[in-house]
């Protein structure tokens, strides 16, 4: 689930445009805007216009009737998605639900300069978007109640999507400081070694959990009492223990600590082996999403025939345990607006239509064979996790146990024929091999028997061959990208007869 429809139309037009020209490998027409946006052609010009002039890094180039997008190297899709979310009065008006500086809507939208109306519309479409999450928007004081968990993780997204910096989060070195203290004492007492990705959500984390608790929102008790882990700094130097007394107004204390952390502490991140054996034992929930995962990956590995070791099996099933405990109550997947794992998932169907397709059914298979259901975006999470954790996925995913038996026929010249079988091999996946028969050695009346003896024959001229039951495919010299794409489809059809 995505929070794209707090996004105004105007800045949901441009994120669209931005995003279709990013991801396009060609020029985009006017029209295909239009039909994306549901615009028309003046609407798409003005939004064109207005992106060139608001953005610094993305520029939009028109050149008969159809567009292109121009950017430094250096500058990703991120920069776009933080730039939308700055711009957009409903997501500022979900920032103010963190810090709590105004206690009623009307003090709110004057801040935000909007109308009180606009102010409890955003709040009523932000309330419907939340609901699943049991997460509600109170009016009288303005704050934000319920799955704690999910409340704090949220703001984690709006500030990792809003590219947040560490400075901008505490403006004081001090500040930055002592978190960095608490962390790193932490990660070395249990043994931790952090990505840098993980190092930037505890670093959010640790103020998001010090405003709630400033502003009154503890979780609740037995939920962050664990015995998977150590606590390693129960009591704080006075230097940093005055700075976040400064900063927050709290005092700092082993629960205190326990909030800040509460991504381990709660559960919500499993790292060792050991950590989740206490975890089951701990939490009925975990111990149920763990028994789905085994069963997950074993259909995974029957199917794939993979084989993994222990370290390799651990690490993936942590990895996706991690991201379905904190999504447990609806089974869906969470954004505001960046689609980095979706688009990651697409473009990876574009480039291995059969190998992704052939993952995707393996998933639902076992979804429906176990009766659990999952969100869309939950899905395409699950496939993301597997791509990028599970090594070798995509040359598993082509193997078959049945070989294909590839023939290969050029007139071109006589050394084409062994520079396209070495091509084809490394660009091509699964189960196959590949030969070479010079047709013109036979009569034309045994080409017929000699073609059938093998699965698929590939040739650099029209091979008009009458009563031949196998596919024959004519490649360029050069084979294009999509006559990879179809080779390798054809390969894979082929092996799934078996």
């Amino acid at each position: 689930m995505n929070l794209r429809s707090l996004l105004n139309r105007e800045l949901l037009r441009k994120l669209t445009i931005i995003e279709s020209l990013y991801y396009s490998k060609e020029v985009v027409s006017v029209e295909q805007i239009q039909e994306l946006n549901h615009c028309s052609g003046p609407v798409v010009l003005n939004d064109v216009a207005s992106i060139n002039d608001s953005l610094d890094f993305f520029s939009i180039e028109k050149k008969n009737n159809s567009f292109k997008l121009n950017r430094p190297d250096y500058i990703g899709i991120d920069t776009a998605y933080a730039y939308f979310l700055s711009q957009s009065v409903e997501f500022q008006l979900l920032e103010l639900l963190l810090y709590e500086k105004f206690p009623t809507v009307k003090r709110a939208a004057n801040y935000l300069f909007i109308s009180i109306p606009s102010a409890h519309r955003i709040l009523n479409r932000l309330s419907d978007c939340l609901r699943p999450w049991n997460i509600t928007i109170q009016k009288m004081p303005l704050r934000m109640v319920g799955n704690e968990a999910m409340i704090r993780h949220l703001f984690y997204l709006y500030y990792r999507e809003k590219k947040v910096s560490v400075k901008q989060l505490y403006p004081r070195e001090e500040t930055a400081a002592a978190a960095q203290f608490i962390i790193h004492a932490f990660k070395e007492a249990n043994g931790f070694t952090h990505s840098s990705v993980m190092q930037l959500r505890l670093l959010y984390n640790f103020h998001i959990s010090l405003l709630r608790l400033k502003n009154n929102h503890p979780f609740e008790e037995k939920t962050l009492e664990t015995q998977s882990i150590c606590s390693p700094v129960h009591k704080l130097n006075d230097q940093y223990a005055s700075i976040i007394r400064q900063e927050y107004g709290i005092e700092w204390s082993p629960a205190i600590q326990k909030e800040c952390l509460w991504l381990y502490y709660g559960k919500y991140i499993i790292y060792t082996k050991k950590q989740l054996e206490i975890a089951q034992k701990e939490s009925k929930s975990i111990d149920e999403i763990s028994d789905n995962t085994d069963k997950y990956l074993i259909y995974l590995k029957r199917n794939l025939q993979v084989n993994w070791t222990e370290d390799q099996y651990i690490h993936l099933k942590t990895t996706i345990l991690n991201e379905l405990i904190i999504y447990r109550p609806t089974r869906d997947f969470l954004y505001l607006i960046a689609t980095q794992r979706y688009n990651f998932v697409s473009t990876m169907e574009e480039r291995y239509p059969c190998q992704i397709q052939r993952l995707f059914k393996i998933y639902q298979r076992f979804l429906v064979e176990n009766e659990l259901e999952v969100a869309e975006d939950g899905v395409f999470n699950q496939i993301y996790i597997l791509l990028t954790s599970c090594p070798n996925i995509l040359e598993k995913l082509s193997y078959y146990k049945k070989k294909i038996h590839l023939l290969i026929i050029s007139i071109i010249s006589p050394t084409h024929e062994h520079y396209l079988s070495s091509y084809l091999r490394n660009n091509l996946m699964g189960n196959y091999e590949i030969s070479h028969v010079n047709l013109y050695d036979y009569p034309e009346k045994e080409w017929r028997k000699i073609i059938q003896a093998y699965d698929l024959i590939l040739t650099s001229f029209t091979l008009s061959i009458s009563n031949v039951t196998k596919p024959i495919l004519a490649v360029e010299s050069y084979p294009s990208a999509d006559r990879l794409k179809k080779i390798q489809r054809t390969i894979m059809e082929l092996a799934e007869r078996e």
